[in-house]
């Protein structure tokens, strides 16, 4: 209630009466209180700590506060007595992190009727009533009110549900969210904060767009106002955060939050907490310090990370080289013997190929071995990381609660408009694909190149991918194309050039599957 504040003031909405509070909005925003305002309201408040004699009541009684004054103030605040907090612009930082949970849980119970959790309620269509606003939502005979659009029926509820159980994420992307569904009670429990970032992120949107019948910044109009808690409306002053702040990574509570949880472990003693915080601090410290000296040993300081994609022989692919060592193989295969001749017959190739020709026009040496091609034998992985991803092949993923074989490419493409315009015109065309092999070419000992084998998916027709109203990319994988192994098919990708995508699966259009990009 009273949010149209904050719209322009030719705003259509403004003027709407029957879907907002039955009234026509045209007061400004509210004005930001600067530091002379804010002391100017609380040098007339003033608070004795401790337990009162007399205890004035909070209760309103005929639309006049309880406190004499017109000041909503009720104590001032410590924080006042720093010589720097009056020039403080950004004096409270808003916690994005548990603002996004609470706004999830409104959401996603709202939507789902949940009895306990909903905000859509009783009491909800009571306040409607009295408010003489949304007719259609009244209470009818019995106590019975009737659905709201927003409102899920059970195989949409279903089918919400079931979509979110079977959500696959990449290694180290999110926790596992289908333990939180019950698909007997259809009831979603258990979320944490980072479950409902990533619901409110990536999924939500997918989730429900069959139901969102109305952009997210028709909010008001769609929920009743029982939605817009204190937490809900503190959306409105992200943004006034944000440009004083600076972006939310750095503020939230996320790093804090694991922080804490870090320093919870060291407690042995329960008894003593605060002890044994401090004594296991000091000895993490210690061991810290320790372990810079040490240089054969793994330890914190140089244990690779979650995503180790150094690569192990860097002899043979120096940073100068036209294929320089990247990437870090894993869970290896088997070795495949090809059809190309070995770089012993080098030689014989150039020869055959018009030596003269390449012996005087190629001076580099790795071109000369890239004319001659990869040795006869050549090395198949299971898995792969490169460019801070990790990538397996589909078959390695039977039965894992990981996905990471989704892969997209980008090619900038060179047209003309028609056959009489000879201007050349750049565009971007995105490839979506799956991987069914890792191969690791061999050129001479010199320099390795990896190429990923995919199925590809038929980008170039609406039978292979579509869009939807929310900008939602879809991709069919039972209609691939380029399915065979010749060359001009082309089912190769340099692992250089993959960034790692998933795929949600959609409950309704059984052969469809929504993609998103993991963006790091």
């Amino acid at each position: 209630m009273g949010h149209r504040r904050f719209l322009n003031q030719g705003h259509k909405y403004r003027l709407d009466r029957n879907r907002f509070d039955g009234q026509v909005e045209g007061r400004d925003p509210p004005k930001k209180l600067s530091k002379t305002d804010v002391l100017r309201q609380q040098s007339n408040v003033h608070i004795s700590f401790g337990k009162s004699s007399s205890v004035t009541s909070k209760k309103r009684s005929n639309g006049q506060d309880a406190d004499e004054d017109d000041s909503h103030w009720k104590k001032k605040s410590v924080f006042f007595d720093l010589p720097y907090w009056e020039d403080q612009m950004l004096r409270h930082n808003l916690d994005v992190m548990h603002i996004e949970k609470n706004v999830c849980d409104n959401v996603v119970f709202t939507i789902l009727n949940d009895s306990s959790k909903s905000k859509d309620n009783l009491k909800a269509r009571r306040d409607l009533q009295c408010t003489g606003i949304r007719p259609e939502l009244w209470l009818g005979e019995g106590g019975k009110y009737p659905s709201a659009i927003f409102e899920m029926s059970n195989s949409q509820r279903d089918v919400f549900l079931k979509t979110l159980q079977n959500v696959i994420f990449p290694d180290g992307y999110s926790s596992n969210v289908a333990r939180c569904v019950d698909l007997r009670q259809r009831k979603l429990s258990g979320l944490k904060s980072h479950d409902c970032h990533i619901l409110m992120e990536q999924l939500l949107q997918i989730l429900v767009k069959f139901a969102l019948l109305s952009p997210v910044s028709n909010m008001e109009v769609i929920f009743s106002p029982s939605f817009f808690t204190v937490m809900v409306h503190l959306t409105v002053h992200l943004v006034d955060d944000v440009t004083l702040g600076g972006p939310v990574y750095y503020r939230w509570m996320y790093p804090i939050e694991r922080y804490l949880g870090h320093l919870k472990q060291y407690v042995r003693n329960r008894a003593q907490p605060e002890g044994s915080i401090a004594e296991g601090y000091l000895s993490e410290e210690i061991l810290t310090f320790y372990s810079r000296y040490l240089d054969n040993i793994e330890t914190r300081i140089n244990r690779p990370g979650r995503v180790d994609d150094e690569p192990v022989d860097i002899l043979h692919n120096s940073e100068e080289s036209i294929f320089p060592a990247i990437g870090k193989a894993f869970a290896f295969r088997t070795h495949s013997n090809g059809k190309t001749s070995s770089s012993s017959s080098c030689a014989s190739q150039l020869r055959c190929r018009g030596s003269v020709f390449m012996e005087s026009t190629i001076q580099s040496k790795e071109m000369k071995l890239l004319a001659c091609g990869p040795m006869i034998q050549a090395k198949r992985f299971g898995a792969y990381n490169v460019n801070r991803y990790k990538f397996r092949i589909v078959t390695k993923e039977n039965g894992m609660n990981t996905q990471n074989s989704g892969v997209y490419v980008s090619s900038n493409m060179r047209s003309y408009a028609s056959m009489r315009d000879n201007r050349v015109a750049v565009g971007s065309v995105s490839y979506y694909e799956k991987i069914v092999d890792i191969i690791e070419l061999n050129y001479s000992c010199s320099f390795i190149v990896v190429l990923f084998k995919c199925v590809w998916a038929d980008t170039t027709t609406s039978r292979g991918i579509k869009q939807d109203h929310l900008g939602l990319t879809s991709i069919n994988f039972s209609r691939p194309i380029h399915t065979s192994n010749r060359e001009e098919d082309e089912p190769y990708i340099l692992a250089s050039k993959a960034q790692l995508v998933y795929y949600v699966d959609d409950e309704v259009a059984k052969e469809w599957s929504v993609v998103d990009l993991w963006f790091m």
